[in-house]
């Protein structure tokens, strides 16, 4: 597995719930998506024309890859669009995006360098920050609780298993999608991974034991 997918992103991965782990959290919905790189601007496409009615065709022009991917996974898992108004409005968004930015930002610096700065647009810079794909996804789904970006580096994912429960245990939010992306520029995918996580249960959900095996790969 390339070192800058999370392993999360494996295909297979499932929440660990066996029995003997404390149940602290509970899965509402799980979205996953992998494209190839030649599917890319396919998705784009479709991206584009599913968010319609939140976010414009100017944002998809410098969003990056693996904020597009996750936005498809959101879509895989229900979240958008939402099942009722106001669905995901006391949310929070915890995205660990895996070098957020990296090809974009290599292919701006190749053309300001024989360009010069006219061929590179300023908007680049907040869709390729560790923040953008959480502040992303808030935006899409109107989600007024925090939103956060976590990591950023391969393995870090770690670092959400931290930050979402501190963030739901003071009982403000109803519930957080944790979001995980990364390159795997081995095989040539870019993956994503979303989940919806509330210490409150609903007929469908699923007690998950929120620990490193969270995401396990069985």
């Amino acid at each position: 597995m390339n070192q800058s997918l999370h392993p999360a992103l494996a295909e297979g991965a499932k929440p660990y719930t066996e029995t003997g782990h404390r149940p602290l959290l509970y899965l509402l919905a799980k979205g996953y998506a992998s494209v190839r790189a030649e599917e890319l601007a396919d998705l784009r496409t479709l991206v584009k024309r599913s968010y319609a009615g939140k976010l414009t065709n100017a944002v998809f022009k410098h969003v990056d890859d693996q904020s597009v991917v996750a936005l498809e996974a959101l879509r895989q898992a229900g979240a958008y669009p939402p099942p009722r108004d106001s669905a995901w409005g006391n949310w929070g968004v915890v995205a660990s995006p895996c070098l957020p930015g990296r090809s974009l930002m290599a292919d701006c610096i190749q053309r300001f360098q024989s360009e010069g700065a006219w061929a590179v647009s300023p908007h680049i810079i907040p869709h390729c920050s560790l923040h953008s794909l959480a502040g992303l996804v808030s935006l899409a789904l109107d989600c007024h609780g925090i939103n956060l970006g976590i990591g950023g580096m391969p393995g870090d994912h770690r670092q959400v298993l931290l930050v979402a429960p501190a963030l739901l245990c003071n009982g403000h939010l109803e519930g957080i999608w944790v979001i995980l992306s990364g390159a795997d520029h081995v095989n040539g995918k870019v993956r994503a991974v979303a989940f919806a996580v509330s210490q409150v249960p609903t007929t469908s959900s699923t007690p998950i034991a929120w620990s490193d095996d969270i995401f396990s790969l069985d």
